[in-house]
């Protein structure tokens, strides 16, 4: 068996216990690289108890979706004892690539050698914060990527088989105590489904486009619709806001060109001065509006041309709010002390965390609804990892949905600590990181294009003026010209100086969100401010259906020299826009090796500007490498289009 057959090759199964004794299912043998049809298969594992597996291949981008249920088809309950997915990989299975997840660290790559022993990587209360349930195995020059959509906690672990005899892939809830207890007739789906899929000559950075085509036509719900370009309060005063404050950041939003305005933490609960233990309590701030409501400022909003929005955490509440004092039946104890969370199994616990949001959202008028999660909750007493009541929060979201369909729904634990495929499913967009810096955003999110698509990442640029407090060198008397101050770190107690070009452009390649003190630029400033904002409008279309592949390795946070390429492409590859950042303090010319393009195609060749930098550039060549100047601390936009093709 050569190397791509042992890689391309999966054989699946189930294993579990019941009564402490322990059943396996040898479920099928998937040919992820060959085969072209579905797979279908049910096999009786004790009295009247069977397994069913059904692998669905999606033949456009070649991934392989698994689920996997218990059917207990006898007259009497049977208690399953934590059930696993099972996996082997026959050949030679050296290296697990993993990423690695942490609050301003996500999506973090790393290799892991199976020959240093049993490999376990997993997520506890929130599916990204440990590791992002992504993993590639690789064999040779070719692997097998896997992306789980766990509904809940989840675990991997990986044991390099004796003698060469593969590895074995063991996938789970995290709960070594998972009881599920089938009644008569009943059924229990695992809600522990894989895509799967092989790359032949092993490409990490290349092969995410397929995922990400995946995602969109599987997780988007409304993949159609163009989401906005949003300014949030959050780094202007973070929670301490004011009416003033906000409505003079208001008019500067307004001039450049937002089109939504959001209010961040400190509208809710009774001060501006501990929005953190005030979450659950949904009332207005009366520090902030107890001569005008917050529906007058939503108003105020709207009669400057934008839409409203706001920010909740519906599922963390701090013991000593008023509803959890009525209440105390309606929640569960958290980890951290003094904070809880509802008991989304419970009815009337349910219904009151759905019937708040709809309230927020029905009364102030809301189209931008950011959700935050900054919590990992605690042990699931029912021992299922959390997964009963992921869906009920998953649930919850649909319904506010329904209820609302022009309303966008943001995801966020406390940043990307919470987006996994199937919980982006549920969102319009989901918050790439707590950590604004633009280097930052560039790293996260080239990490993340093995799965994420770019309408699937909201991404903030926070801008702060400078004051023209010193002098760069070359510039005249005290003036920083173009150069921002943003945050280094996410309470804003470092920043760092950027070029507006390259803050604005790291986060063009996703969903644009602005924050910080917009206010306080010049009028020059602003309407270089907004001349971007209008570059992205005129693009948006494009660049939120697009799929995105590196072009420059995916490095890890900690560099912060070097440069940074991103092809942005339409599902056929017939157009493609190529980002250029330079990171580093000389000038650069960067040779940029084009993805995915027809070689016997010819091409254009365009700039941001849109000049002609060549006509006729046979995608061979393209291929091979495109030259593209760019300055130091600068960033450049590249078009590439069929020439047969009016794309643009």
């Amino acid at each position: 068996m050569n190397e791509h057959e042992a890689s391309a090759s999966i054989e699946m199964g189930l294993e579990f216990r019941v009564g402490g004794k322990p059943l396996s299912a040898t479920c099928t043998t998937l040919d992820i690289a060959g085969g072209s049809q579905g797979i279908r298969c049910s096999q009786i594992v004790g009295p009247e108890l069977s397994v069913e597996t059904e692998c669905v291949l999606d033949p456009a981008n070649r991934i392989w979706r698994r689920s996997d249920r218990l059917v207990n088809s006898g007259d009497q309950s049977v208690d399953i004892e934590n059930p696993k997915l099972k996996f082997h990989l026959a050949g030679s299975c050296c290296t697990v690539v993993v990423q690695e997840s942490s609050w301003c660290r996500e999506a973090q790559r790393r290799e892991l050698s199976t020959a240093c022993g049993e490999i376990v990587i997993g997520s506890k209360g929130r599916t990204c914060n440990g590791y992002v349930p992504h993993f590639t195995v690789l064999s040779g020059n070719s692997g097998c990527v896997f992306d789980l959509l766990p509904s809940g906690d989840w675990r991997a672990k990986f044991t390099k088989c004796p003698d060469g005899g593969g590895l074995d892939i063991e996938v789970d809830r995290f709960e070594d105590e998972m009881v599920v207890t089938l009644a008569p007739g009943g059924s229990f789906d695992l809600s522990l489904d894989c895509l799967v899929h092989h790359v032949d000559e092993y490409d990490c950075d290349e092969a995410g486009h397929r995922v990400q085509l995946y995602a969109l036509d599987h997780f988007d719900r409304r993949r159609h619709r163009l989401l906005p370009v949003v300014y949030n309060t959050w780094f202007d005063r973070f929670h301490r806001i004011s009416w003033e404050g906000l409505e003079t950041q208001l008019d500067a939003a307004a001039k450049v060109g937002c089109e939504v305005f959001v209010v961040d933490a400190g509208w809710f609960g009774t001060s501006t001065e501990d929005w953190y233990t005030a979450v659950g309590d949904w009332r207005e701030n009366p520090d902030v509006f107890s001569e005008r409501s917050l529906l007058e400022y939503a108003d105020l909003v709207r009669s400057r041309g934008l839409d409203f929005g706001i920010w909740m955490e519906p599922q963390r509440m701090h013991v000593d709010n008023p509803v959890r004092r009525e209440h105390p039946d309606w929640f569960i104890a958290g980890d951290i002390e003094g904070f809880c969370y509802p008991d989304l199994s419970k009815p009337k616990a349910h219904e009151w965390v759905l019937s708040e949001m709809l309230r927020v959202v029905g009364t102030y008028g809301v189209k931008w609804l950011k959700i935050d999660d900054n919590f990992d909750f605690s042990r699931d007493p029912d021992r299922l990892g959390h997964m009963n009541r992921v869906k009920a929060w998953y649930g919850i979201l649909d319904e506010v949905s329904r209820r609302f369909p022009d309303l966008v729904i943001e995801g966020c634990e406390s940043g990307g600590l919470g987006s996994d495929l199937l919980s982006i499913s549920h969102f319009d967009t989901h918050f790439l990181s707590d950590t604004v810096d633009p280097i930052d955003t560039l790293r996260i999110g080239m990490s993340s294009l093995c799965r994420l698509a770019p309408r699937m990442t909201y991404k903030w640029v926070v801008l702060y003026p400078t004051g023209n407090c010193w002098t760069p060198y070359g510039n005249h008397g005290r003036d920083t010209g173009e150069l921002v101050l943003c945050p280094s770190v996410a309470t804003s107690a470092r920043v760092s100086s950027y070029y507006l070009d390259f803050a604005m452009r790291a986060v063009m390649t996703g969903v644009i969100g602005i924050s910080g003190n917009i206010a306080g630029f010049g009028d020059d400033l602003l309407g270089e401010l907004g001349k971007h904002i209008e570059f992205y409008k005129k693009h948006r279309e494009f660049i939120q259906h697009s799929v995105s592949i590196p072009l420059t390795p995916v490095e890890p946070i900690e560099k912060r020299d070097g440069t940074v390429a991103i092809q942005l492409s339409d599902s056929e590859f017939r157009k493609s826009m190529v980002f250029v950042f330079n990171m580093g303090n000389k000038d650069c010319t960067l040779r940029v090796k084009l993805r995915q393009l027809d070689p016997k195609a010819s091409y254009r060749v365009i700039d941001e500007g849109d000049a002609v930098l060549q006509d006729g550039a046979q995608g061979l060549h393209l291929l091979d490498g495109l030259d593209v100047a760019c300055e130091a601390g600068r960033s450049r936009v590249i078009f590439v289009e069929k020439e047969e093709d009016d794309v643009r």
